[in-house]
């Protein structure tokens, strides 16, 4: 799986413009094709969730009231696939 969304991230990133209609289906008639900035579409490889991206993820979330207390890096995330 991490390789196909890997092949579509560069795929997407080579020609925007060949995937930007996914997004304006994706939106429900809320955007129209003229409305993107292709450039500003940005893709890339999945990569494991590290303690660093968690914590800094976990601290915005709880400061704006969004998850409780008390999650850990441990206990949350599951990069098994990675190994």
């Amino acid at each position: 799986m991490f390789l196909a969304e890997a092949e579509a991230a560069r795929a997407i990133d080579k020609n925007p413009a060949k995937y930007a209609h996914y997004l304006v289906e994706e939106a429900g008639g809320m955007l129209e094709l003229k409305d993107l900035k292709l450039g500003r579409i940005l893709n890339a490889p999945p990569e494991p969730y590290t303690r660093e991206r968690f914590q800094q993820t976990y601290e915005w979330t709880r400061d704006w009231g969004l998850v409780p207390s008390g999650a850990t890096y441990e206990n949350t995330v599951d990069n098994r696939a990675w190994q």
